[in-house]
């Protein structure tokens, strides 16, 4: 297994676990199942990583950039829907208000026919009484001017 050593000045997060020096072993006490061993090369301490870990680091430090300027606008984009939910919020409540207008007229109006069917079908309002009563004024009218004129 071929391996590579990287000088640490901090710890660093080794995909799912994280590399501590109380995790290590040094050089000495060194398997082939050990995941990271503490070495000392030109007087600084280190640690010896397989090729695998070394290259899955070095694509987390080029993808952190990018990654956080998606997070960036993500977080942007989060706040932009946080305004339309407040807007869409708004809307709703001002046309809940419009239905409760709305719905008081309709009852005004339902209201106001009951009441204007109520008065048609009075005697008073029948076309057959009017009709009738138009008729007979008209005679006696026509009647008084002839037999008044002789």
């Amino acid at each position: 297994m071929k391996v590579m050593m990287i000088l640490l000045a901090f710890l660093l997060p080794l995909g799912s676990k994280q590399c501590a020096a109380a995790e290590c072993v040094t050089e000495v006490a060194a398997t082939s199942d050990s995941s990271c061993v503490v070495l000392t090369r030109d007087g600084v301490r280190g640690v010896w990583f397989s090729l695998e870990e070394a290259e899955s680091i070095r694509e987390m430090k080029l993808i952190m950039p990018e990654l956080t300027l998606q997070l960036s606008s993500f977080e942007r984009i989060a706040v932009i829907n946080e305004k339309r939910i407040e807007g869409y919020q708004e809307i709703t409540y001002e046309q809940q208000k419009m239905i409760e207008l709305l719905q008081m007229q309709l009852n005004t109006a339902t209201e106001r026919e009951a009441h204007l069917r109520e008065n048609t079908k009075a005697w008073y309002r029948s076309p057959a009484l009017w009709l009738s009563v138009g008729v007979i004024v008209s005679t006696a009218a026509y009647v008084a001017i002839t037999f008044g004129a002789n």
